[in-house]
């Protein structure tokens, strides 16, 4: 067998093929600055401290302090564990200029394009790379009652605590009933 070259006109590279165009009015190719393995040391409400374990693809270079990278997850890093080894796809945040990522892809808006009549333009639908995964490539659960079931005790507690405290206002409201039921029972038998 032979080695085959096969070479392009000059300039051709720099057209692109048709699956790279991108119509005017669409928003551009998302893209991934970094996508690295690393383990989770800690998390505020907003970003979760990573460890390094592998860089994947890109550069963390100018984020990175030693082996340790901060990722800004906002709502999303409630469902990050720490301890936990993730597989992280980074970009940057236009306005901090810090590194985002997420957990779940954003819904789409009440009505999407309908709403202002963009039927007419078809734009590339694209996956977005700066999100967080396990490391075999499965989602990170994120469903709404997730931090319940993770721990049952806190689903018990949240099912009786109500009741408990239900039961505590009826007990406090009959007792003093029954002390103003026979306080003024012993006023009026003094009075006579």
């Amino acid at each position: 067998m032979g080695l085959c070259l096969a070479l392009a006109p000059a300039g051709a590279a720099a057209q692109g093929s048709a699956e790279d165009e991108i119509p005017a009015g669409c928003p551009p190719r998302p893209e991934a600055v970094a996508v690295f393995v690393g383990e989770v040391r800690q998390r505020d409400i907003r970003a979760a401290r990573f460890v390094v374990v592998d860089v994947r693809s890109g550069s963390l270079e100018g984020y990175r302090v030693d082996d340790l990278v901060d990722v800004d997850f906002f709502g999303d890093v409630r469902f990050l564990d720490d301890g936990q080894v993730y597989l992280v796809g980074a970009g940057v945040d236009p306005v901090t200029g810090r590194l985002v990522s997420k957990v779940r892809a954003p819904e789409p808006r009440f009505g999407g394009n309908q709403v202002v009549a963009l039927d007419q333009l078809e734009c590339p639908v694209f996956e977005d790379p700066a999100i967080t995964l396990h490391l075999d490539g499965s989602t990170v659960e994120s469903g709404v009652l997730t931090p319940l079931f993770d721990r049952p005790e806190r689903l018990l507690l949240s099912l009786v605590t109500p009741a408990v405290w239900a039961f505590g206002v009826l007990a406090a409201l009959s007792a003093l009933k029954i002390v103003g039921i026979t306080l003024v029972r012993r006023l009026a038998g003094a009075g006579r």
